[in-house]
């Protein structure tokens, strides 16, 4: 794929994610989340795939129903694709064992993507979870404890 089609995959992430419609996210995450897709972060051991990937989103769509992300840069080489964001929500649900607060979180953070035969194959991420924790009022000792406390957090299906 080229790079304006890489980059439009991402643009289109983002689009999707901010339309806050739970099947438009399932079915652009099955369609374009390659089946051993892997996710490095400060959430460690992440499942791979689109599975992986809706067990990580889950909990923050459902606490974080108006969550909304902001491409602030985006630039590609080759396969991969680096996005620079922001994000904002208001804590509506349990999340991490903290109640809702009503407070508007905001969070940034830069991703890179490698995209392989149209989807993404492999994501690094760095992002300041525990500033986005303190918000919440919540605390995590530990990476672990905080990839733990996050899939705790989504909505049973």
């Amino acid at each position: 794929m080229s790079t304006e089609q890489n980059t439009a995959l991402v643009r289109k992430e983002i689009e999707t994610l901010n339309g806050h419609d739970a099947a438009r996210i399932e079915a652009f995450m099955d369609a374009n989340i390659a089946a051993d897709w892997q996710y490095h972060s400060p959430l460690p051991g992440a499942e791979p795939g689109p599975a992986g990937c809706k067990a990580l989103l889950a909990p923050l769509l459902a606490a974080f129903p108006d969550g909304r992300y902001t491409i602030e840069d985006l630039l590609a080489a080759e396969d991969r694709v680096m996005i620079r964001w922001s994000w904002t929500g208001t804590h509506r649900g349990e999340f991490m064992g903290a109640a809702p607060t009503g407070k508007q979180i905001a969070t940034s953070g830069i991703a890179v993507t490698r995209i392989a035969g149209g989807k993404y194959a492999e994501t690094w991420e760095e992002w300041d979870l525990f500033g986005f924790v303190q918000q919440l009022g919540a605390t995590v000792a530990t990476p672990e404890a905080a990839t733990a406390e996050w899939l705790q957090s989504a909505p049973a299906r």
